[in-house]
């Protein structure tokens, strides 16, 4: 349904707002028939047309990319380059995301990906870190180690952030209603954790990024990331060099600290049926 409306962006972001491989795959496969989808921006309510006429890359964010899998080579067909943003963390105990599939599965998942795509375009996320009654930062920095141990051979980065629950009322109402004493880093933990984090990266040889943090890391080797990346893409073969010069600029729909290059998010809030207590959207 093209019309006056229509965006065609060169990357598309399947989604900051849902995931899409987890919970809306029947969509997003009836998006890829029809050449795009409708947007409703959230703030306004006014919808576009999303083209994926000009797309060349299509960056995954999910906790639960194995459905995705069977339908891979078809979204290859259709000109679309997969990255993946892969958010694989351990709150197994806890209880905070109920609806994801068990660890094993999911490290299971995150393998054969990388195995088939590369280390360097499956990114592993534990995302966010959160504090709680049995999360304190040891175990934060004993439950990565354990992971990294096992994912470090299929990834090229660790991306984390610290959980923002003051900025979200609706996910702070729902860390307090679990009752597991869940709260946001203080300056000095989020040093303790990265100054604890650095030697495992010199050991799995892999660097780590923050997401969305404006605290400066860098003297433990960790740098500020920008998870969809034009430079990146290029370097992959991905993108042109005239396509990455066109979204090579900061996406101004994004906050402040993120360092993401221009891209279209094609996902809906509020369409996610996994049910983790922190989540923004």
């Amino acid at each position: 349904m093209p019309d006056a409306s229509t965006l065609s962006p060169l990357i598309l972001s399947a989604s900051r707002a849902t995931d899409i491989p987890a919970c809306r795959l029947d969509w997003f496969l009836d998006a890829l028939n029809q050449g795009g989808c409708v947007w409703r921006n959230p703030f306004n309510g006014k919808t576009v047309w999303v083209s994926f006429a000009r797309a060349r890359v299509i960056v995954f964010w999910s906790k639960n990319a194995a459905p995705l899998m069977p339908h891979l080579a078809r979204i290859e067909q259709s000109g679309l380059a997969p990255f993946f943003q892969l958010t694989v963390n351990d709150y197994t105990r806890e209880g905070f995301e109920p609806g994801v599939p068990p660890l094993e599965a999911r490290v299971a998942a995150f393998r054969e990906l990388a195995e088939r795509y590369g280390k360097d375009r499956v990114v592993w996320r534990f995302d966010p870190l959160l504090l709680s009654r049995t999360t304190p930062v040891e175990e934060l920095l004993r439950r990565v180690a354990a992971l990294g141990d096992r994912l470090h051979p299929y990834t090229s980065r660790l991306v984390f952030s610290f959980a923002d629950l003051h900025a979200y009322p609706r996910a702070a109402r729902r860390c307090a209603a679990v009752h597991a004493d869940i709260r946001e880093f203080e300056p000095a933990e989020m040093t303790a954790f990265a100054a604890g984090l650095a030697p495992h990266l010199t050991r799995w040889k892999i660097p780590a990024a923050t997401c969305g943090e404006t605290l400066d890391l860098s003297r433990y080797g960790i740098v500020k990331n920008a998870c969809i990346d034009a430079q990146t893409f290029l370097r992959l073969g991905l993108l042109t060099h005239e396509e990455a010069r066109a979204v090579a600029k900061k996406d101004p729909g994004q906050r402040r600290a993120c360092g993401c290059t221009l891209s279209k998010d094609i996902g809906a809030y509020r369409t996610c049926s996994l049910g983790c207590v922190y989540c923004y959207a």
